[in-house]
């Protein structure tokens, strides 16, 4: 691997060694480059080749998202389907973090559709890095990602993204989450773009947990439609939807809707939002009880940096930019409850090598 193509890799959080990888996959524009499983109970391939292996797998694609949407007809019209088949037997705990990557290496649109399937008490953490070589600056990326845990399962599933200022971004995802169990799904992305839409949907079952973390920073003009859907289904399920932005010239639009189905479920949707310059930001919550055992809440904060932190700051011996980048950087750095320590760390060092890039 070239070194510049190692250095892009890495800084969405692919280790090209894999280090303390339990797995690895890298999609290089319409091309599978590796496929490997590290560890017993995890089996990882290509989706072509596991919708030749096992029926089912053909049977399951695209019944959780719409066929409607003209992206998801976008991705299913392009032959053979590429992308990743990520499948965790019953009973395996794997506690190193599969790592897939997809790269755009041409001025082009990516086309990508993976498939998580969990067994029945099996645990899996995933860190997917999506990202183009440093010498482009225009290009696409359609994706489609669909989960099925089943009872007592967890998945934690943290994307990175990094782009340039005219890659258009357009993923779909949904997942099914069996009884008793714990999806966590966190996004970031901190590099200029020029549109990002996207909404997960979760459907949770009893006693289920929907957990939903964003972290924007957008710059230049960049436009993001972000947010989620959970529909909480079974009995006791609960659903969270947070998001921590902040602007910079760009415009972020977070959604967040909860739709409480079954007595005893609570959901909550969150957004905090910090303008810099000529940004904007709106926050869509929505909330729908369909029965009076359900409790759901939403609330939004938004607004600038303060002159005070930077008094303080600067009063202490920091320079202004040095104290504004202290500031945005403890802003995006909020703890993900339930993140494991590692992904959380990793989080951590790409707002930091990206303030330091950027500011």
């Amino acid at each position: 691997m070239k070194k510049e193509d190692s250095e892009q890799l890495t800084r969405v959080g692919y280790d090209p060694d894999k280090h303390d990888r339990s797995g690895s996959f890298l999609m290089e524009n319409q091309s599978i480059i590796e496929s490997l499983s590290l560890y017993e109970g995890l089996e990882l391939l290509p989706i072509s080749e596991a919708i030749k292996k096992y029926k089912w797998v053909e049977k399951k694609i695209c019944t959780l998202v719409s066929r409607d949407d003209p992206y998801v007809k976008a991705v299913l019209n392009t032959q053979p389907l590429q992308g990743a088949f990520i499948y965790v037997r019953q009973g395996y705990k794997i506690r190193l973090p599969l790592q897939a990557c997809m790269y755009l290496k041409l001025q082009t649109a990516q086309r990508v559709y993976n498939m998580v399937v969990m067994e029945p008490n099996s645990e899996l953490h995933i860190i997917t890095g999506c990202t183009i070589a440093s010498y482009l600056i225009k290009g696409g990326h359609l994706a489609i990602t669909e989960f099925w845990l089943d009872d007592g399962t967890r998945l934690s599933y943290t994307m990175i993204h990094e782009w340039a200022p005219e890659v258009v971004v357009i993923p779909r995802a949904a997942a099914s989450i069996g009884r008793n169990s714990v999806f966590i799904n966190n996004y970031v992305a901190l590099t200029t773009t020029r549109k990002v839409q996207m909404a997960p949907i979760a459907y949770v079952a009893e006693n289920g947990t929907a957990q939903f973390s964003s972290i924007i920073y957008a710059r230049d003009h960049s436009h993001f439609d972000i947010g989620a859907r959970a529909f909480l289904n079974g009995a006791n399920s609960n659903a969270q939807i947070l998001s921590r932005v902040i602007t910079e010239d760009g415009t972020v639009i977070v959604r967040g809707e909860v739709v409480g189905i079954a007595p005893g479920t609570r959901g909550h949707t969150e957004c905090n939002g910090l303008i810099l310059g000529k940004g904007s930001i709106r926050a869509i919550p929505m909330l729908e009880a369909k029965i009076d055992d359900t409790e759901l809440s939403h609330e939004a904060s938004i607004g600038k940096l303060k002159e005070e932190e930077i008094t303080y700051l600067r009063a202490r011996g920091l320079d202004e930019d040095t104290a504004r980048s202290l500031i945005i950087s403890g802003f995006l750095s909020a703890r993900i409850e339930n993140l494991p320590t590692y992904l959380q760390n990793k989080i951590d060092q790409t707002i930091e090598l990206t303030l330091r890039k950027g500011l």
